[in-house]
């Protein structure tokens, strides 16, 4: 449809209850403005499918003016919708758009309008925050039996090196070194196959399929896990596991400490 035209488009759900197609006239009765009866023939441009079954079953829809013209309603809307390419500016935008509004409109964001969806999505975070607390318990292991076995292999080279001259504060300052390039290097190994693991799918989302896909319909959304890009996403997580690798580095130095020359070169 373009500006001005004076046709509809159907929902795919209503079309197929009223049996019509494109061509057909639709005919429409309904109260207009203060009261005014409403009537009009509409001729059918196009048939659209929404993700949402109940808007799907009776969604037409109509040019602004079109619309205007039918409900005598000039120049009036109800309500206007604004779109935002990112959502981490949306209560920026509310704010400002409050300020040059006379007081008698209303000003909503979308997690204002439909709070149970908001409610879905914290869940949702909560389990995914569960997962993640999990997994960083399996990195902060895995990254612990790695630097234990590297210390308890190398005793007897730091008995040896402890015992030509070199003060357990120097070998210390090494052995932490070397943990946390060990991190540095795991992380940034991680950062850049994650990215480009990301930036697949997020040109390529995953459908979603069986009961799942319904529920997301249900909820006016489409069935599909799609990915972000946003940069907080990937640089947090990286110092996170960069924080546990220098903690794990408190227990080779505490090793050093304790280290005994000749029962580390006994060894």
């Amino acid at each position: 449809m373009k500006n001005g035209d004076d046709g509809v488009i159907l929902g795919k759900g209503l079309a197929g209850y009223l049996n019509l197609t494109v061509g057909d006239t639709l005919v429409m009765i309904s109260q207009g403005y203060r009261g005014i009866s409403a009537s009009g023939l509409f001729a059918i441009k196009g048939i659209m499918s929404h993700p949402n079954p109940e808007f799907d079953k009776r969604l037409v829809y109509l040019d602004i003016e079109t619309a205007r013209d039918f409900y005598s309603a000039e120049g009036l809307s109800t309500s206007l919708v604004i779109m935002s390419d990112d959502h981490q500016h949306i209560n920026r935008m509310k704010r400002e758009i409050e300020q040059f509004l006379p007081g008698n409109n209303t000003v909503m964001t979308w997690t204002e309008m439909q709070p149970e969806i908001v409610q879905l999505i914290e869940s949702d975070r909560g389990s995914g925050m569960i997962m993640l607390g999990i997994l960083y318990l399996v990195i902060g292991f895995g990254m612990f039996s790695v630097v234990m076995m590297m210390v308890k292999e190398r005793k007897r080279e730091f008995g040896v090196v402890n015992a030509i001259g070199m003060q357990k504060n120097k070998l210390s300052v090494i052995v932490i070194i070397e943990t946390i390039l060990i991190g540095i290097i795991g992380c940034a190994t991680g950062l850049l196959i994650s990215y480009f693991f990301c930036l697949y799918f997020y040109y390529h989302p995953i459908p979603l399929t069986g009961e799942m896909a319904k529920a997301t319909l249900q909820y006016g959304m489409e069935p599909y896990m799609f990915f972000s890009m946003k940069a907080s996403l990937f640089y947090s997580q990286m110092i996170i596991v960069f924080l546990i690798s220098v903690f794990i580095s408190i227990f080779p130095v505490y090793n050093i400490s304790r280290l005994k020359i000749t029962k580390a070169m006994r060894g």
